[in-house]
């Protein structure tokens, strides 16, 4: 299982080191530059609907790929029920989303707002084919579905973007377009992975079994919803608690897009972990191995990107965006921290989706969402975008220990000390390493980033934070991926 997790892993990382990058740093800065504070009101306006999404799934994403691949055969019974269920929870979606527009003046933007819903609505219905596929095992089929809509925003909006009479008629409206042509595409071909793999039918349908199902999807669906509500509600909250919200919201969304780059590649891990911690959840030694690579890898991954980020917020800052100033170096800086957090969620937080302990994980992420709303209540209204991010700090370093404390009986003390001590020492070394490559005043920028972050991995390596043996052993041995 940990040779699949690595081998399935490392492809992901290529083609989305490959894809990604370009859309992010080439489609999405080059749309917030042509529209300016209009793309703060987007920001502001996705995060809203973000706050609706779980009633169109109710937790059935999590629900089928942990069932899916703990019993493949399963397929042909969920799939056409729970289909059926997505495409019966449109209405409330939609019913909800615009009440909640009309209470917090939304509605004024509803063209925009009509669009961004029909989004959410295809991003659901992608991830829950992409749920199956996975759940199958068809993980490098997964992974191609995972980059697919960005490479064809890269086509059409590079294009758009790039061709001068395009570009001056270029809206935040084209670039939602763009978005809705790329999810149906990548729902197309998703389903067509599952329809050339498996024997299902939808005419297959038997309503006795909906309600038993969804009842069984809530509590993924609950934990789904308040860990949404505690990232995405800042966004909301800056744009319509301050005079100048869409600025605000701009700032904020600048430096959340490098934070939401760097956790693309640590999302890639919740996918590939899910079905592998599931198959895993009655055989303990092999399940705490998996746990323990998986931690040693993303802690790996976290700390470098978020200490030579934040060594280097000014200058990142000034590079991307035209209007970018001390201030949004500041509040980049913040955020680009919180991915040390975000990246133990995704692994402690699959774990215990996988392990079925959602009640106890439910509390957590109860808990930090009022202590977010309330810090968010304290600090916008005088510190704005900053206050936000230093919420966002506080409430992501809460669910980590929160779920520490649920995951402690299924690791060895020993073992927890050793892992503790080393992430601290790994931590610390590399905020050194960059504290002493930030002063050679004399070289560029990016070569004193890339020094950083080369020195870092050697790092890595000196201390053995990895068990490199097993990952070299895990690549000489590769399984046969679908």
């Amino acid at each position: 299982m940990n040779k699949d997790f690595i081998v399935n892993l490392g492809f992901l990382v290529i083609i989305n080191l490959i894809i990604k990058p370009i859309y992010i740093f080439g489609i999405d800065v080059g749309v917030q530059n042509v529209v300016g504070e209009n793309y703060g009101l987007y920001f502001g306006l996705l995060n809203f609907t973000y706050l609706f999404l779980i009633i169109a799934d109710v937790g059935i994403q999590q629900y089928n790929n942990r069932q899916i691949a703990f019993d493949p055969l399963q397929i042909q019974q969920l799939f056409p029920t729970l289909i059926r269920a997505k495409l019966l929870l449109i209405i409330p979606f939609l019913l909800f989303g615009w009440a909640g527009a009309l209470l917090t003046g939304y509605i004024n933007d509803w063209r925009i707002l009509i669009v961004i819903m029909g989004n959410q609505l295809l991003v659901s219905f992608a991830l829950f084919l992409r749920s199956n596929v996975s759940g199958l095992g068809m993980y490098r089929k997964d992974s191609i579905l995972s980059v697919l809509d960005k490479l064809f925003m890269i086509v059409v909006c590079g294009f758009l973007l790039l061709n001068p009479d395009t570009k001056s008629e270029f809206t935040i409206l084209t670039f939602l377009y763009t978005q809705t042509a790329s999810f149906v595409v990548v729902c197309i071909v998703a389903w067509w992975f599952l329809r050339g793999k498996n024997r299902f039918s939808l005419a297959h349908f038997d309503m006795g079994l909906l309600w038993p199902l969804v009842k069984k999807t809530i509590p993924f669906g609950l934990a789904v919803f308040l860990m949404t509500l505690y990232t995405r509600v800042d966004g909301v909250m800056i744009e319509r608690l301050l005079p100048n919200g869409r600025f605000e919201a701009s700032v904020y969304a600048g430096g959340y897009r490098l934070l939401d780059a760097a956790n693309m590649l640590a999302f890639l891990f919740p996918p590939l972990l899910l079905p592998m911690f599931s198959k895993l959840q009655n055989k303990q030694p092999e399940l705490q191995k998996l746990l323990k690579l998986s931690f040693g890898l993303m802690w790996t991954l976290v700390v470098i990107s978020a200490i030579s980020c934040f060594a280097f917020r000014y200058e990142i800052m000034n590079l991307l965006y035209i209007q970018a100033d001390q201030y949004w170096g500041r509040v980049f800086g913040v955020l680009i921290l919180n991915f040390l957090w975000i990246g133990l969620i995704h692994v402690f937080g699959t774990f215990v989706t996988a392990t079925g302990k959602m009640k106890a994980a439910n509390w957590v992420y109860l808990t930090c969402i009022v202590l977010n709303i309330m810090l968010n209540f304290l600090l916008i209204p005088d510190y704005k975008a900053w206050g936000a991010a230093m919420t966002t700090f506080v409430t992501h370093g809460a669910v980590v220990l929160g779920l520490c404390i649920i995951i402690r009986n299924h690791i060895t003390r020993p073992d927890f000390i050793s892992i503790l001590f080393k992430g601290i020492v790994l931590l610390a070394i590399v905020i050194l390493i960059h504290w002493g490559i930030y002063e050679l005043n004399a070289l560029h920028w990016i070569i004193r980033f890339t020094l950083g972050i080369l020195c870092s991995l050697l790092l890595t390596f000196s201390i053995r934070f990895i068990d490199f043996r097993e990952l070299r052993a895990s690549f000489q041995q590769s399984p046969k991926a679908q």
